[in-house]
């Protein structure tokens, strides 16, 4: 699974199986090479824009701290480091305000960081332990849904975050794990994913 950033008309595609290096931008158009990134990785955190992005966390190791920032010139392994590593967790925000959650390192997480441009903070943790769910918005108003719970179900779970905690809300329709997703807390999109019966389906907030 690639990190992502970006807009429909300015986007980038970061990393994925197997670890790799390569970055792709998009411009509403067509795909072009971008510079990699210094690590390969895949299930990590990211979010920001085609000139300001970032990313954290990922696989190899399911343990990694790791950061790095990109100016839409180069990738810049970063001080800044999670407090929690993991892989395939939920993410959404900008290089200067960046929210991730969930997770997994060898177990489902519940752990809730933000980033302020410098470092990660520990924040409250989401309401139910997942992997491989979504989240979009921004880091003062988003919303998490979907992911997998222990053992290896699929969720329909959905909370809310305002910047200081989780709320729980009604659930999506579908159970579904590994889905993409887009738009705002109020105006929000989720797509494809793992259903136990079908991976085609999407859903607006």
């Amino acid at each position: 699974k690639p990190g992502a950033a970006g807009t429909q008309t300015a986007s980038l595609a970061i990393g994925g199986e197997t670890a790799l290096t390569s970055v792709d931008e998009y411009n509403g158009t067509g795909w072009k090479s971008a510079p990699a990134i210094n690590t390969g990785r895949h299930g990590m955190a990211s979010g920001g824009t085609t000139s300001a992005a970032w990313k954290a966390g990922g696989q190899p190791p399911a343990t990694t701290t790791a950061t790095e920032e990109y100016d839409g010139s180069s990738w810049t392994t970063v001080p800044g480091t999670l407090n929690t590593g993991r892989y395939i967790m939920g993410s959404c925000g900008t290089q200067t305000a960046a929210l991730c959650c969930g997770g997994y390192d060898g177990s489902n997480k519940n752990e809730s960081e933000e980033y302020n441009g410098t470092t990660w903070s520990e924040g409250n943790n989401i309401n139910t332990i997942r992997r491989t769910l979504t989240t979009f918005g921004i880091q003062t108003a988003a919303i998490a849904t979907g992911g997998q719970q222990p053992p290896n179900a699929a969720s329909n779970v959905s909370e809310s975050y305002d910047g200081t905690s989780w709320t729980s809300i009604n659930n999506n329709p579908i159970s579904v794990s590994d889905l993409g997703s887009a738009g705002t807390q109020t105006a929000g999109l989720i797509f494809g994913g793992y259903t136990p019966s079908t991976n085609q389906v999407t859903t607006t907030n």
